[in-house]
């Protein structure tokens, strides 16, 4: 119960923090939109974020914004294949919110109109995600073989484009399908090749939900051991990138496990208070599922709420209460019935008229009126007929079971022993031992395969490393010339300098003994003439006294 409350408070906080940062973000895209100057970015801003948004805030509305990208497109149908590319686009995305509003009709209408405007322009992304959402929905219906045509067709362009993440989705949901029919090994097969190419992408929401389903094929075979293992692989990478709703799944499949593994060797009043707690968590997830308008999910919590409540009427000692809990489980029977056919959910409604039967074959033993035992009767016939029509094998095995039980306590051996041979028989194709083998061969080649890729990994790095410690010798021996040279061109222009200095001090000394010597001469020569006119003065007065 402490793990469904924090549960629920988690999603609450998450919803609240999502809705107020939504409201900023539709201010903003409005902002924008208003200040548009081109339809064009008006129907992107539509298209891409408007109407992405209240997709998760009141869907009709997103719808209407999604129709007026379209209106626009219309009135701007001179721009050609890129008007037509948005016009798709939105065909596309009210085909999603058709669908997860279960509204399955108009969801196809919608796929359909895209599929006719991309298959115009010549645009795969867009066929791709056509297919695969037509695909989605003739799954939804149990018209598998259908779904498989469609998802293949996705799948061929995805693998023709080299679209990993779009090809690993493709491989997903043939699996689902394939599990669906109660085909485990071609559905691990294909959930093996599905978990290789998102370990390839690092995926790791890909990866968790992989192990999830992984997980149930296992679960259905009856190998809980194998299981657990991957419904625990699953939590822990949920945990760590906090996968809320992907969380709450799993513990419900943990859930299963656990139930299967220990009913038998609990008391009675134990397994009253463990149903009990099954019923919360039920509720808790309806709870959210209604709010989220999202019917696949509130018609399987229904299910699982009566189921619930038709187990625990089994361990209840009184037989007024134990009436109590088998009208109250008829009760969200009845609800997920409508709801499964108003998604027109053939595997739904099988699986209901089939707990439906199984329901009041109990009440016949708790109360032995025959009424009990005719409306067994009719419903598992109801169940019968519809998991014939969709190749389930494993809805096959329970109500043949059932019909079987029914018809023993009818009187009608013949029946009884022509549906024991139904259930012996699709037992073997459920559960032969070449399906054991596979499935184990599948999980062998899986781990084999992780560990080469480990190998591979640990020699790449190796390589890896040997390469940078190579590059980094390689750019030390490069630093260390670049180091040495720099020094040494200091040194020479250093000597060069000390050569030239002592040059320069040798000239100045030079110059200065010239100028000293120059001097001297001047000197000199200004003593000569000195003397010559000396001489020459003396020589005039000798002159001079002559002539007197």
């Amino acid at each position: 119960m402490k793990i469904v409350i924090f549960i629920f408070i988690q999603l609450l906080t998450f919803l609240s923090i999502v809705v107020y940062a939504q409201s900023k973000e539709l201010d903003s895209l409005w902002n924008l939109y208003n200040n548009a100057k081109h339809d064009t970015n008006r129907i992107t801003l539509l298209n891409e974020g408007i109407g992405y948004v209240y997709e998760l805030i009141d869907a009709d509305s997103s719808i209407l914004f999604y129709k007026n990208a379209i209106s626009l497109a219309d009135k701007n149908k001179a721009l050609g294949n890129q008007i037509l590319f948005h016009k798709a686009t939105s065909y596309l995305y009210i085909g999603n919110v058709y669908y997860n509003l279960g509204n399955y009709d108009d969801a196809l209408i919608n796929y359909m109109y895209s599929f006719e405007i991309a298959n115009k322009i010549k645009n795969n992304k867009i066929l791709s995600s056509c297919f695969s959402n037509i695909g989605l929905i003739y799954s939804s219906r149990a018209n598998y073989d259908s779904a498989i045509y469609y998802y293949n067709k996705a799948l061929i362009i995805k693998e023709t484009s080299n679209d990993l993440d779009g090809v690993y989705k493709c491989f997903n949901k043939i699996g689902n399908v394939y599990s669906e029919q109660g085909i485990y090994d071609k559905a691990i097969e294909y959930y093996m090749k599905t978990l290789e190419i998102a370990e390839q992408l690092n995926d790791k929401k890909g990866i968790a939900h992989c192990f999830n389903n992984i997980g149930l094929v296992y679960y259905y075979q009856g190998s809980n051991e194998k299981a657990l293992e991957y419904f625990n692989k699953s939590i822990k990478i949920k945990d760590e990138i906090n996968d809320v709703y992907g969380i709450s799944q799993t513990y419900n499949n943990i859930g299963l496990i656990y139930m299967d593994q220990t009913k038998l060797l609990l008391k009675s009043d134990s397994i009253i208070v463990y149903y009990d707690k099954a019923i919360d968590y039920y509720q808790q997830s309806l709870n959210i599922a209604i709010e989220l308008r999202d019917k696949r999910s509130i018609t399987q919590s229904y299910s699982n709420i009566g189921t619930a409540f038709m187990e625990k009427a089994m361990f209840v000692k009184n037989v007024k209460d134990a009436n109590m809990l088998y009208d109250k489980a008829l009760y969200y029977y009845n609800n997920s019935l409508k709801l499964d056919e108003e998604l027109q959910d053939k595997n739904g409604i099988a699986t209901v008229y089939g707990n439906i039967s199984s329901l009041y074959l109990l009440l016949y033993n708790q109360n032995n009126m025959n009424q009990y035992l005719q409306l067994a009767l009719e419903n598992g016939k109801k169940s019968m007929i519809l998991a014939n029509e969709i190749k389930s094998a494993s809805l096959t095995y329970q109500l043949s079971v059932i019909l079987q039980k029914v018809y023993k306590k009818l009187g009608n051996y013949q029946k009884a022993l022509e549906y024991a041979e139904i259930s012996n028989q699709t037992k073997d194709t459920l559960f032969s031992q070449e399906k054991t083998k596979a499935l184990a061969e599948m999980n062998v080649k899986y781990e084999a395969s992780k560990k080469q890729l480990e190998i591979e990994r640990m020699q790449n790095q190796k390589e890896l490393d040997n390469k940078t410690i190579e590059a980094q010798t390689a750019e030390n021996r490069k630093q260390l010339i670049i180091i040495i040279s720099a020094i040494a061109v200091l040194l020479i222009v250093l000597i060069f300098s000390m050569i030239i200095l002592k040059m320069f001090r040798h000239k100045k000394k030079a110059n200065i003994l010239l100028a000293t010597q120059n001097a001297e001469i001047s000197q000199q020569k200004e003593e000569i003439l000195a003397q010559r006119d000396e001489i020459t003065t003396q020589r005039d007065t000798v002159v001079q006294q002559k002539d007197f």
